[in-house]
């Protein structure tokens, strides 16, 4: 098993040129399934495309339409928050080396939010957590990153050492744009110190 790898396109700080100019925070094509970050760059003067507010994103939509060259690009108006999940702190290593939590991209509306374990001891109970705000308690040689954490999910990893969340639905609820939370997992290992062996800390900030 790999790490979800779900890169969302965006960009921040250029203005979107339509009949008339107007200044904004983001204007990036909106393609949820795309492999490569889009160039930032400004929208030229458009004819022939079509508009719209879209009501739970708070952004206007533009399709399609010509500045010289048909296109069927999709952009989004609107200021950006980009989704984050990068990992913090240090894990401690275990029977396979230092454990390792992974995740998809926390945008809002994404139907399969989920946290991923891997290069932990195989076949081992392990927990998933969460908390709102991040300590760092030594246990040992190891750190808990969580302050006041909640479980999230339990589960044993595989004969590889992976282990996953069940997937989460991530409302499209611009309300929720920015909240941050801290994610880590454990693993039950005897070749761990303290028993059980941590992964670093994960970032996770909902956005676009």
């Amino acid at each position: 098993m790999t790490p979800r790898l779900s890169p969302r396109p965006r960009c921040r700080g250029w203005s979107l040129l339509l009949a008339v100019s107007a200044a904004a925070a983001c204007i990036a094509p909106a393609r949820a399934q795309a492999l490569t970050w889009m160039t930032p760059r400004r929208l030229n003067g458009q004819q022939g495309h079509a508009m719209a507010y879209d009501i739970a994103r708070q952004r206007v939509v533009l399709f399609g339409g010509a500045a010289g060259e048909a296109s069927d690009d999709t952009w989004l108006f609107g200021p950006d928050t980009p989704a984050v999940a990068q990992p913090f702190g240090t894990a401690c290593a275990g029977s396979s080396g230092a454990p390792v939590l992974t995740s998809s991209a926390p945008y809002l509306g994404n139907p399969a939010f989920a946290l991923d374990l891997l290069s932990a001891r195989a076949a081992s109970p392990c927990a998933f957590g969460l908390s709102a705000a991040t300590q760092s308690l030594p246990i040992g040689p190891c750190t808990l990153h969580l302050l006041d954490p909640f479980l999230l999910a339990l589960a044993v990893t595989n004969a590889t050492g992976f282990a996953t969340t069940p997937a989460i639905a991530l409302p499209l609820d611009s309300t929720l744009r920015g909240v941050t939370l801290f994610a880590q997992a454990a693993v039950v290992d005897p070749q761990s110190t303290p028993g059980i062996a941590f992964t670093a800390g994960r970032l996770l900030v909902l956005g676009d």
